[in-house]
């Protein structure tokens, strides 16, 4: 577990790191990013601080310095060259912060001396001493392992050449005394071999490459100019193969590479350049010169850009000015190049396609449509003169363009004289036939439409029309089958309906079905298709309606006839009055109803009865219930009340038996439900009430009857008796009084509260009572002392 938490922590580290660092490249052109010069990592952060490898470049793209950094300080190993490729200085930094720098003098560009530095805590010591040489010679020998000598001939010629092992035994102290001049330059040449020789190997390899290539040229063949280029470039490339020294090779090679780019176009195209410039010039002159339709653009064009090939660049032997002369007119001679077959077939469609076209419609339509002619003869005789490639080409496609649209013109005239000949006798027949209002009303202008159609000299305006006269025709001969079928329906429902209202509903039948017979009528009369529909839609939408309500109208019928019949049976021995009120007056509407002659109205009338009726019938239950409960109620209510609370049976039971003695005589379902479920739940109140308020009376008096026996042979409190007999025989008169049984509870809490406060004083010092009750003689008066 302890192992996965490492790697997953390492992995971690390694995602910020990356996260934290951005790889930065420079240019020695911004504006095109293709040479770069410098290439190095830095902190995302602040790109200033550099952590990683540093190279800076030549325009060539050698390396100019190579450094290390951590965390923007220098680490490692450090190289600089000069711009000529000359080794400057090797310098090293070490682990405990001492720079060890090497640095090569040169005076007219040989090497003259050599220079050691050691800093240490800021120190120079100038040091050439046994750790200094074995460092050098630790260096090349591991140079040695990673270049691979063996398999490398180049670098073991040069070893073998310079007998480079006897100069590391000097270097390394192991020989005879030599001169300190002597020995710093074997130390230049290590440094030499060392640094230069990845950038040697890289350079051969590329030269190796453009040698190939150039021999292959030079066996091809050419114009003379380029053959004596490429003998040239090869004597250089073979020169270069035959040198010893590691210096030379390095200056040299950077050298002849950079040449050898500056004469890339040479080496990759110079020959097939030249070949294509005379290949196209015989071509421009065999194809435009003979093609009379192209002899503006041949006096214009074509024929400078021979004249520059014979006079200018065949006669050039500067390879650089050759070169980009050729580039430049290959660039202008592609157009008429790559255009020729394009334009050659489009010039033989301008020249005949209108022609043949033109004998087309005079064929069908001779002596019409002359102006669209001569529209297209206007503009082949103005693109015979264009001078301009691109502009001919752009007119040639506008000129086809046109063709194009009068070939397609053709077709849709042919079109639409077939579709006038076919679908017109399809309508024309139907309609003269069947529809004699439509016929006279679209069929007849349309016919005359189509004859001046033919004498139109337009070809846009005959196309235009045309196609309007095709929607018109397409559209007839598409409502077709709907007229006839609204033809079918109106005609059978209409008479259906007739039929229906005629046998069963004879006034609605004469008052306004029959009317309908206008609408019909229209249907029949209308001279426009659309109007035709649309009136055939709605007409057939009211037979709809119509049709459904007849059998409306028979169900309402039955259904309050069997209302009527209920109602009566219902109220015929109980609430006679409502009977003889309320169902007779609707026996009434109901009459009134079968004499109305306009359908809405009947159904509305009868919708009105119906509910009536219904509400009467759901209604006589509700009544029966009532009533037996008040007539069971009222009796038991009077007489609880009577003897113990007259108060409240002289007011309100005396009211409700009012109420309920009206009840029986009323005329009117509704009112009656409403006043007999009042009655209804006044006594049930009542009722409900009486246990309480009884029991609190029966409370009240045995706690007066207490307050008597206590208090009546008391002469100590004589005054508390005689006082508070007063107070409570009058409120009790009152509480007996009162007329409703909520001020009943009220005031007998309130005399309950009284009387046994009153028992309280038999056993306490009552003298300060007695000198309060003795002031006072109202009943009010004495019960505030006493609750006090």
């Amino acid at each position: 577990m302890k192992r996965y938490s490492t790697l997953i922590l390492l992995v971690l580290t390694s995602l910020f790191s990356r996260a934290q660092y951005i790889n930065v490249t420079t240019y020695y052109d911004p504006g095109t990013d293709l040479i770069p010069r410098e290439r190095y990592t830095a902190f995302k952060l602040d790109p200033s601080i550099r952590n990683g490898q540093y190279r800076l470049y030549s325009q060539e793209g050698m390396v100019l310095e190579e450094s290390s950094y951590f965390e923007g300080l220098p680490v490692g190993k450090r190289m600089i060259r000069s711009s000529d490729g000359l080794l400057k200085l090797v310098g090293y930094y070490k682990a405990n912060g001492d720079y060890l720098l090497i640095k090569f003098n040169y005076k007219n560009m040989r090497f003259n001396s050599l220079e050691i530095e050691r800093n240490q805590h800021k120190v120079i010591d100038r040091v050439k001493g046994p750790a200094f040489y074995q460092l050098a010679y630790d260096s090349l020998q591991n140079a040695l392992k990673r270049y691979n000598v063996q398999d490398d001939s180049l670098l073991s010629n040069y070893i073998r050449k310079n007998d480079l092992t006897g100069e590391l035994a000097v270097i390394k102290g192991e020989t005879r005394e030599v001169s300190s001049q002597y020995r710093d330059f074997l130390i230049y040449k290590l440094y030499s071999l060392t640094e230069n020789y990845p950038s040697i190997r890289e350079n051969n390899r590329q030269i190796g490459l453009k040698a190939r290539k150039i021999e292959d040229k030079i066996k091809k063949g050419g114009s003379v100019t380029y053959i004596k280029v490429f003998q040239s470039m090869a004597a250089e490339i073979k020169t270069y193969f035959h040198t010893d020294s590691i210096e030379y090779l390095f200056t040299y090679g950077n050298q002849l590479k950079r040449e050898l780019k500056e004469k890339e176009p040479i080496l990759g195209d110079a020959a097939e350049t030249d070949q294509a410039i005379r290949k196209n010039k015989k071509f421009l002159v065999d194809t435009f010169r003979v093609n009379p339709r192209f002899s503006a653009i041949y006096q214009k064009w074509i024929l400078p850009l021979v004249d520059s090939i014979t006079w200018y660049y065949e006669k050039t032997d500067y390879i650089g000015l050759k070169m980009e002369m050729g580039i430049k007119l290959n660039r202008n001679i592609s157009p008429y190049i790559n255009f020729y077959p394009e334009m050659k077939l489009k010039d033989s469609l301008v020249l005949f396609e209108p022609r043949r076209l033109q004998k087309i419609f005079d064929s069908v339509y001779p002596g019409k449509f002359t102006k669209d002619f001569a529209d297209i003869a206007y503009l082949t005789a103005t693109y015979d003169t264009i001078n301009y490639i691109f502009k001919k080409r752009f007119f040639a496609d506008s000129i086809l363009e046109r063709i194009n649209k009068l070939n397609a013109d053709f077709k849709e005239l042919e079109v639409q004289s077939k579709y006038f000949k076919d679908r017109f006798k399809i309508i024309t027949d139907y309609y003269q036939s069947n529809q004699q209002a439509i016929y006279a009303g679209e069929i007849v202008p349309l016919e005359g439409m189509i004859l001046n159609l033919q004498n139109e000299k337009d070809l846009g305006t005959r196309i235009e029309q045309g196609e309007e006269i095709k929607k018109k025709i397409k559209f007839l001969r598409n409502t077709i089958d709907s007229i006839t079928k609204y033809d079918t329906l109106v005609e059978t429902r209409y008479r259906w309906v007739q039929t229906k209202y005629r046998n069963s509903f004879k006034g609605i039948y004469l008052d306004e079905i029959m009317t309908d017979e206008n609408k019909l009528n229209d249907y029949r009369n209308s001279g426009k298709t659309v109007v035709k529909l649309n009136r055939g839609q709605e007409f057939l939408y009211l037979l709809s309606k119509q049709d459904s309500q007849f059998e409306e109208l028979q169900t309402q019928n039955l259904t309050i006839s069997q209302l009527l019949e209920k109602g009566n049976q219902t109220y015929s021995n109980d609430f006679t009055n409502i009977r003889k009120n309320e169902i007779q007056m609707l026996e009434n509407s109901f009459a009134r109803y079968r004499d109305l002659t306009r359908i809405d109205p009947r159904l509305n009338t009868g919708q009105y009865i119906i509910n009536q009726l219904q509400y009467i019938v759901s209604c006589f239950d509700t009544l029966v219930r009532q009533d037996t409960a008040i007539k069971r109620m009222l009796p038991l209510v009077m007489k609880l009340y009577k003897e113990d609370f007259p108060g409240i049976y002289e007011s309100d039971l005396t009211a409700i038996g009012l109420q309920t003695a009206s009840l029986s005589e009323m005329t009117n379902v509704k009112k009656m439900v409403q006043l007999g479920k009042e009655i209804d739940g006044k006594l049930r109140v009542y009722l409900a009430e009486y246990p309480e308020i009884k029991t609190q009376q029966e409370e009240i008096l045995a706690d007066y009857q207490t307050f008597k026996n206590n208090f009546s042979n008391n002469k100590k409190k004589k005054v508390i008796f005689k006082k508070g007999t007063k107070a409570v025989d009058y409120i009790y008169m009152n509480y007996k009084q009162e007329r409703s049984v909520v001020l009943v509870t009220a005031k007998g809490k309130e005399l309950l509260s009284l009387i046994k406060t009153m028992n309280t004083y038999l056993d306490i010092d009552t003298d300060y009572l007695v000198k309060k009750l003795n002031e006072v003689s109202e009943p009010e008066e004495i019960k505030r002392v006493f609750i006090r």
